[in-house]
């Protein structure tokens, strides 16, 4: 609950920021206010892979609210000691979801972002010999992070980003912080 007001709190007070920054020396509003963008990357420190794909539209100067869908997979983990053994089962999250993201360097070449969203999907555990079952969970997901764009321009870019990404549903909890990489074209 308190990391989805801390969401909720973090994209109202941008959208506030974002209004009362203007002044008559600003840059022009964006001429390329929609964006398409494709990601690809790892956990840290859990490895994995994760793909994602967005799609965003550039309403306010500095805000852009995106749309996407990802696919997270982390592997099963596990973990021996001399009492006993860990074990971390592991699986695939696929989301839909919502995001706005401030980026205060709009028209630079070089610009750091910061994001938050949530999203809603399903989570599919490993099965394999110690986990014979095969489930399907309804997932809830909220995530924050930032990164750094390079725009050329002609409207294509590439990015780096990370983020902290917590899932919850009936039966499970977790946690991952993907690093992505990817590339993105505005027009």
């Amino acid at each position: 609950m308190r990391l989805g007001l801390l969401a909720v709190s973090t994209v109202l007070g941008l959208l506030v920021t974002a209004q009362v920054e203007a002044a008559p020396d600003d840059p022009p509003e964006p001429e390329h206010r929609f964006s398409v963008s494709v990601a690809a990357g790892s956990h840290f420190k859990d490895g994995g892979d994760v793909q994602a794909v967005s799609f965003g539209y550039q309403r306010w100067r500095y805000i852009t609210l995106v749309a996407g869908a990802e696919r997270n997979h982390l592997p099963m983990k596990f973990e021996s000691f001399s009492n006993g053994y860990s074990i971390e089962r592991g699986g695939t999250l696929t989301t839909v979801s919502v995001e706005a993201r401030y980026i205060p360097w709009q028209h630079k070449a070089v610009s750091p972002y910061v994001f938050a969203g949530l999203g809603v999907g399903t989570s599919r555990p490993t099965v394999n010999n110690l986990f014979p079952t095969s489930v399907t969970n309804s997932v809830a997901s909220w995530f924050g992070g930032g990164g750094v764009r390079f725009m050329s321009p002609i409207g294509l870019g590439v990015f780096v980003d990370t983020k902290f990404l917590l899932w919850a549903g009936t039966e499970e909890i977790g946690g991952a912080v993907p690093v992505r990489a990817g590339v993105t074209w505005q027009f």
